[in-house]
C-alpha cells in the first residue's frame, strides 16, 4: 500500500522547484552568452589602438571608379555628358556593343537614351581631352531618365 499523500507533496514540490531552477539557469546562461547581450569586446587582451603598419592609409583612389550624371547630347558623333553644376563636359567612351548616332545611344539596335536624357554612368576619367571634352570611359550605364 502506498503511504499517505502528504509525503509526496514535499518531494513533488522539491522536484518541480529544481526543474524550474535548472531550466531558468539554462535559459539565462544562453541569454548572457548571446551576441546581442555580451556588450563590446574586451579591451584587456587588445586595448588598441591597433597597428597600421601593413596599411597605414590613406589609400590611393586615383584609379577608382566614379559615378557622374548630366544631360546627354550628341555632337558630330560624339557622345557628350553635360555634367551637373559647372563641372564641364565629358566625352563618353562606351563599350563596343553601344552605338552613338544622332538619334542617341543604342545597344544591339535598341534606343537606350535620346539626346536630352539624363544619364547616370560609372567609369573612369582619363587625363585626355578631345574635341568633345574630357574623356570618360563608361563601364556601366546605371540609369537613364527620358527628356521631359
Amino acid at each position: 500500500m502506498v503511504g499517505p499523500p502528504h509525503r509526496f507533496i514535499p518531494i513533488g514540490l522539491a522536484t518541480a522547484v529544481c526543474l524550474t531552477m535548472a531550466l531558468a539557469g539554462c535559459s539565462s546562461d544562453t541569454a548572457k552568452n548571446s551576441p546581442a547581450n555580451r556588450g563590446p569586446n574586451s579591451t584587456v587582451t587588445d586595448p588598441g589602438p591597433n597597428t597600421t603598419l601593413r596599411d597605414p592609409g590613406p589609400n590611393p583612389t586615383d584609379a577608382a571608379l566614379t559615378t557622374v550624371s548630366g544631360l546627354f547630347t550628341v555632337v558630330k558623333q560624339c557622345a557628350r555628358l553635360e555634367l551637373d553644376g559647372k563641372l564641364g563636359l565629358r566625352s563618353l567612351q562606351f563599350p563596343r556593343n553601344y552605338t552613338v548616332a544622332a538619334s542617341g545611344l543604342t545597344r544591339d539596335g535598341t534606343l537606350l537614351a535620346a539626346p536630352g536624357s539624363r544619364l547616370f554612368v560609372t567609369g573612369r576619367l582619363l587625363a585626355k581631352t578631345g574635341p568633345c571634352g574630357t574623356q570618360f570611359v563608361v563601364e556601366s550605364l546605371n540609369s537613364v531618365q527620358a527628356p521631359q
